[in-house]
């Protein structure tokens, strides 16, 4: 009985301390205002959207990048919706296209996903939260848009910034609100379509 118990304690202290950290993304490189862009005109769009999904994993201390399957197959119809969303809004038709050699809109999606834990989260973890720790990992979400129309393109990078220590864990729900990357997809678009 006394060792279920010591268990049970461990697994809630372990369950305590990935709460003890919130996190949220950051949209980067977006394009300066440009009004001469052609997308505020009704128009008809074809698009195609490229997904890949990484995460490094490692294996007897070797670090590997390993492709996920999954990621395209469960987002890809997310960010169709949104796609068609975002160009409805500019007044166009949105077509979507499973070849990129169809498309007039080429999309391409990166997720880098989970990169695992770095030393100051180890640091943090062996102290039980008591020591802060904070860290920015670049390049986590990468959106790259060519429009074939106007020969135009443009890459946007999204960072995931993370800040841990014992005090946020009555505020750790936030990193479910701030975590969302279709908001930056979202933008990220929008940018790219009133700005090439």
């Amino acid at each position: 009985m006394k060792n279920t118990r010591t268990w049970v304690a461990v697994f809630i202290s372990a369950l305590l301390l990935q709460a003890c950290s919130v996190s949220y993304l950051q949209l980067r490189n977006e394009l300066k205002e440009n009004p001469s862009s052609g997308y505020g005109q009704p128009c008809n769009v074809k698009y195609s959207i490229f997904i890949e999904g990484y995460r490094k994993r490692a294996d007897a201390g070797n670090a590997a990048w390993m492709y996920l399957d999954s990621f395209h197959e469960d987002r890809l119809q997310e960010y169709i919706k949104t796609t068609e969303e975002i160009i409805r809004g500019k007044r166009c038709i949105a077509n979507y296209v499973g070849s990129e050699e169809d498309a007039d809109l080429k999309i391409r999606i990166v997720n880098s996903g989970y990169r695992g834990a770095a030393p100051q989260d180890w640091l943090t973890g062996l102290s039980l939260g008591l020591i802060p720790s904070w860290k920015t990992e670049e390049d986590v979400y990468k959106y790259s848009f060519v429009s074939v129309s106007t020969k135009r393109g443009h890459s946007y990078s999204v960072d995931r910034k993370t800040f841990a220590h014992l005090v946020l864990f009555p505020i750790f729900w936030i990193t479910f609100i701030t975590s969302d990357d279709i908001a930056d997809y979202k933008k990220a678009l929008a940018n790219f379509l009133e700005n090439s």
